[in-house]
């Protein structure tokens, strides 16, 4: 499954466009979802656009002129594309998603980011619960605590950890692929969704994610900042994870890297099953040892 399916979003923005053309009215949970689906394509059409002029080696050209006009750069900070030097705006906008390079996996790092010891190949990282940014760290370090929290290792799912189609139209994220952090610093759910520039975070509130936590005993079971509710779409089922949040960006970057064209293409699908085809079988070893 892409991460974002052109084809099936611009349909959804018909249906509701005609919905709102017969109903006299703009009720807010289709406009919301309009909007939401519009901005999605958008993002992801510039980010490509990005990619394809960039390709030519006039990418530093191409970003001063970029700089220099206010509109395109509001564009960009609104779908957090923003350049190295970002010029005057027309629109103030902030991200706050966490900064991790989605460019490669996560765990690629050969030193410790807290005292730049020589790191091995496999080792701990740490969430800084007031940036969302993950660490690498060593044996040492990973232990520091305060607004440091470590990154646990379990997997978890089973058959009934899914969402119904109307939970999820809820949420109003406009993919079938996300994952959602609970926040301790915030106070609130964010949710990511991967994409060819990396993790894009909705701005959007979740006024649902309260109602879900009571419907759901294993969403309560996520813990804030170092945990992610993994959700992918299959057919109208909504199958969740509970997966190291790590994990996420590891997957962010693996579709990052094979993305091809407009919706990602083969490898993209190809990296996201042999992605959850690994998920599920540390899973089951997780359950087994418990």
């Amino acid at each position: 499954m892409n991460a974002l399916d052109p084809i099936a979003v611009g349909q959804e923005i018909e249906r509701l466009v005609a919905n709102l053309q017969t109903s006299g009215s703009a009720p807010a949970a289709d406009a919301r979802r309009l909007v939401q689906h519009v901005m999605a394509l958008h993002g992801a059409g510039l980010s490509r656009l990005l990619e394809i002029v960039s390709e030519d080696g006039s990418r530093e050209a191409l970003m001063r002129r970029l700089r220099s006009d206010p509109l395109v750069a509001s564009l960009l900070a609104l779908h957090d594309l923003q350049t190295p030097e970002p010029g005057p705006v027309l629109l103030q906008i902030q991200h706050q998603a966490a900064s991790v390079a989605a460019s490669e996996p996560v765990g690629r790092d050969e030193h410790c980011r807290l005292c730049s010891a020589t790191l091995p190949d496999t080792h701990a990282h740490l969430v800084d619960v007031e940036t969302r940014r993950l660490l690498c760290a060593c044996e040492h370090c990973k232990t520091v605590g305060g607004k440091f929290r470590l990154v646990p290792a379990r997997y978890v799912h089973h058959p009934a950890m899914t969402m119904s189609s109307a939970e999820w139209d809820a949420l109003g994220v406009p993919v079938g692929l996300a994952f959602f952090v609970v926040s301790s610093h915030l106070g609130r759910a964010v949710v990511n969704y991967p994409g060819p520039a990396g993790a894009t975070e909705s701005l959007l509130p979740l006024e649902i994610w309260p109602l879900l936590t009571v419907q759901h005993a294993w969403i309560r079971d996520l813990a804030p900042d170092v945990e992610a509710l993994l959700v992918r779409r299959i057919g109208n089922e909504y199958r969740c994870f509970i997966v190291p949040l790590d994990a996420c960006y590891e997957l962010v970057g693996r579709i990052r890297q094979a993305w091809t064209g407009f919706g990602g293409g083969q490898g993209a699908d190809s990296e996201i099953e042999k992605f959850f085809s690994d998920v599920m079988c540390k899973a089951e070893r997780f359950e087994a040892l418990t």
